[in-house]
């Protein structure tokens, strides 16, 4: 796929509406592309800004623009899948919302002590700090049995006043994740030690009923983690809705973290 066919299709990927032939062949791109990840970083946010917007709002927003149904429609000939486009036509529609009256008004529907939605907190998932956490390897904690899970709270039910955290120690891999409900849905900070420099890792919500949302990627950078870094990520799930999450690798590995 080219760079152009893989944006066009971001934004369904994070939606989770891909065929799974066309999931291989955008993970793969992605894996090799730099600028194509920075594209996804920045749609991250999207399913919990569509979890803001109402059908009422999106009846009264103004269409996308002009360029965006010619390109969809160009696509859905070339590709004969009408239902990827379709998705695609309706993702803008929202984008369009959000950018409008809709947006204001399910942001002040949802809290009314919240003046402005900042844009940070719909940001891709992306290092908050510059540079890696630790050499691969370097201060990983092997492990001889099952994988060892640490949880602040695990029999609390969830709590918006305070984030809630949780670790997992599979091999020589380490994840660690704080979550904070948010209005819809929750904000997820991760980090990971043990994973080699140049590895693609992605970070993914799993919910009771299956539904896997996308929390955040990142490419282990040159020289492996450095202590303090962290990655910042979204997902549309409630935390109480959430039952794990599944960090999968380029190379083929995955970890599983209970929430």
């Amino acid at each position: 796929m080219t760079c152009d066919d893989v944006r066009m299709s971001l934004g369904v990927y994070i939606l989770g509406a891909l065929e799974d032939d066309e999931v291989a062949e955008v993970e793969a791109h992605l894996d090799e592309c730099p600028e194509c990840r920075a594209e996804l970083a920045e749609l991250s946010g999207l399913p919990r800004a569509l979890a803001l917007v109402s059908e009422d709002d999106i009846r009264h927003a103004e269409g996308p623009p002009r360029a965006v149904l010619d390109r969809l429609v160009a696509t859905s000939v070339r590709r004969s899948r009408w239902s990827r486009a379709f998705l695609a036509l309706a993702a803008s529609v929202v984008v369009a919302a959000l950018g409008g009256t809709a947006w204001l008004t399910a942001t002040r529907g949802a809290e009314d002590s919240m003046s402005t939605t900042s844009h940070s907190e719909i940001a891709a998932a992306k290092p908050s700090t510059p540079a890696g956490m630790a050499a691969a390897g370097g201060d990983a904690v092997a492990s001889t049995s099952a994988p060892k899970i640490v949880s602040d709270s695990p029999q609390a039910a969830p709590d918006s006043a305070r984030p809630m955290r949780r670790e997992v120690t599979d091999g020589d891999v380490r994840l660690g994740v704080r979550l904070t409900a948010e209005t819809g849905g929750t904000k997820v900070v991760s980090w990971v030690r043990g994973v080699p420099a140049g590895t693609v890792c992605r970070l993914w919500a799993i919910g009771k009923d299956g539904t896997r949302s996308p929390a955040g990627s990142w490419k282990v950078p040159k020289g492996g983690y450095r202590p303090g870094q962290w990655y910042d990520g979204s997902t549309e799930l409630p935390l109480e809705e959430i039952t794990r999450f599944e960090l999968s690798t380029s190379d083929g590995g995955l970890v599983t973290l209970p929430v």
